[in-house]
């Protein structure tokens, strides 16, 4: 299905010649929010306010989008707080993980110092064992990891 409109002779007329999408596609510099994964309604299953975030591969390489009350947003990446990487990754070790474990354990946490702190960790607990292609990740499951990654170093201190 493509998006038409009416030429000046009434006649329908290709808008762009681009398909009509039932989601935006985004890429990690598009911040603005808008209606996101609808088929999967996240907000409804994970309950209101909670936050979901959804990681894909795309054809310009790795995106994650957060989902709270049905809208989306790419996830920031947090390079004022460290710039490991340009990019977001997971699935192994490396820088790529390691900005997207720092943004999401800041985005979670809404304490920058704490996500400092425990992100190389999460980095190996969690986003280095992520599936290649797609993954969703709850706000619960992301702070539940925190929270024992936490109380691991407490019990080392």
């Amino acid at each position: 299905m493509t998006a038409t409109t009416n030429g000046s002779d009434g006649g329908p007329n290709k808008e762009m010649g681009r398909p009509k999408e039932t989601h935006r596609q985004y890429s990690t510099l598009d911040s603005r929010a808008s209606p996101c994964y609808p088929s999967r309604q996240a907000s409804i299953t994970f309950g209101r306010g909670m936050k979901v975030y959804h990681g894909r591969q795309t054809e310009h390489g790795c995106a994650v989008d957060v989902e709270e009350n049905g809208e989306c947003t790419s996830l920031n990446p947090r390079n004022d707080l460290r710039r490991h990487s340009s990019e977001f990754n997971w699935g192994y070790g490396g820088s790529g993980p390691a900005q997207l474990a720092l943004a999401l354990a800041a985005d979670v946490l809404g304490d920058d110092e704490r996500a400092q702190e425990v992100y190389q960790r999460l980095k190996f607990r969690l986003i280095g064992r992520l599936p290649h292609e797609e993954w969703v990740l709850t706000e619960g499951q992301i702070r539940s990891a925190i929270d024992a990654i936490e109380q691991e170093r407490g019990h080392a201190l």
